[in-house]
């Protein structure tokens, strides 16, 4: 499949998006931390540093194992 039709079959996020789903209070978290995590997806749309949009089912299942991980850090702490 190629990154437009996933485009086309799925919604997609931008940083502001992803932003307000993780209730963070700053963009730049995101764009500059978040988004450069290792295992982040890649984004379906890229066309420039400011125009980029990620697939939700991608984004929500990273940040879904991103938060299992830090939890069971915190537990083991």
């Amino acid at each position: 499949m190629t990154p437009l039709q996933k485009l086309m079959s799925m919604a997609s996020w931008g940083t502001k998006e992803i932003q307000a789903y993780m209730g963070a209070p700053r963009l730049a978290h995101i764009t500059n931390t978040v988004t450069k995590e290792p295992g982040f997806p890649e984004p379906i749309i890229n066309r420039s540093q400011k125009e980029k949009r990620w697939a939700v089912d991608d984004v929500v299942a990273h940040l879904a194992k991103r938060n299992t991980r830090k939890k069971r850090e915190a537990v083991e702490a």
